[in-house]
């Protein structure tokens, strides 16, 4: 084994027993059991800037389970399809919801409340479908936990039937505005070529 192996193994075993305590895993450190609300995991049909689009809601209980006290929660991620979402966190002085701000628990180690909201846009599954993803959180240590195949019901009102049918009804208005806007040009060029030829018509009597 050369020198610089030996030195690489070296600084390796020094930081590990930095990091962990012997007889004991290392102290910053969070393990959390993630667990999604019954009813609390959902999605409806809705748009993003007109384009048809999934609103999905979740809720999850986690319970942290590793040696480090308290947790914090700064990002969650769904993949397939890849989108960050919003972490929501109800303020408890005006009862609003503030958006963007990591969830912290101290000292927790019983099952707390995790809500956040995402767009999945364009949409990943039909009408009355089951959207299925993972669901990934990021704690303060930048240490990934991930809920797998946290299923999500459809609920409310078929919103993309209704948006067609609104695109569609646009979509004839419009075309019928182009037509008859063509047809008054026509006139409008029909009517000069007329004028014109009347004019070439007329007899000179210079």
């Amino acid at each position: 084994m050369g020198f610089f192996e030996r030195s690489r193994n070296w600084l390796v075993g020094t930081w590990n027993r930095i990091q962990k305590p012997i007889g004991g895993a290392s102290p910053h450190r969070v393990e959390l059991k993630i667990t999604p609300a019954t009813g609390g995991c959902l999605w409806q049909e809705g748009s993003d800037q007109k384009q048809e689009a999934m609103l999905v809601y979740c809720r999850l209980f986690m319970t942290n389970v590793g040696p480090h006290a308290s947790f914090q929660i700064l990002n969650v991620k769904v993949q397939k399809p890849f989108t960050h979402a919003l972490i929501c966190v109800r303020n408890m002085q005006t009862q609003g919801i503030v958006q963007e701000e990591p969830v912290e628990h101290m000292g927790a180690r019983l099952a707390v409340t995790f809500n956040f909201r995402f767009v999945v846009c364009p949409p990943v599954v039909e009408t009355g479908g089951t959207f299925v993803c993972d669901v990934v959180v990021k704690d303060q240590f930048g240490e990934e936990h991930r809920a797998k195949k946290v299923e999500f019901m459809p609920y409310g009102a078929a919103a993309w039937n209704m948006m067609r049918e609104r695109q569609k009804v646009e979509r004839e208005t419009m075309e019928k505005k182009l037509i008859e806007a063509q047809q008054k040009m026509k006139e409008v060029q029909d009517a000069r070529a007329g004028i014109k030829s009347e004019e070439q018509r007329k007899p000179n009597l210079g």
